[in-house]
């Protein structure tokens, strides 16, 4: 492996102009996501992820579970 990843500088740059010009709100999109560490996609898109990782991917609801009161 090269350590470029799967394309090349030059490709990459091409790419990235591509985008900017083709079709900048999925660009703008892209951006948002990938600096929050979250991937593109819809709701169908992550739920076949996690089905096929066996994992959970969708962000739960912040904060801790509340408590369940006793019943007396």
């Amino acid at each position: 492996m090269t350590g470029e990843g799967v394309l090349r500088s030059t490709d990459r740059e091409t790419y990235k102009i591509f985008l900017k010009q083709k079709y900048p709100e999925r660009d703008q999109q892209m951006r948002i996501k990938t600096s929050t560490g979250r991937s593109l996609g819809n709701g169908a898109f992550f739920l076949g992820l996690e089905g096929m990782l066996r994992q959970k991917i969708v962000p739960g609801k912040p904060g801790h579970p509340r408590k369940m009161k006793a019943s007396s």
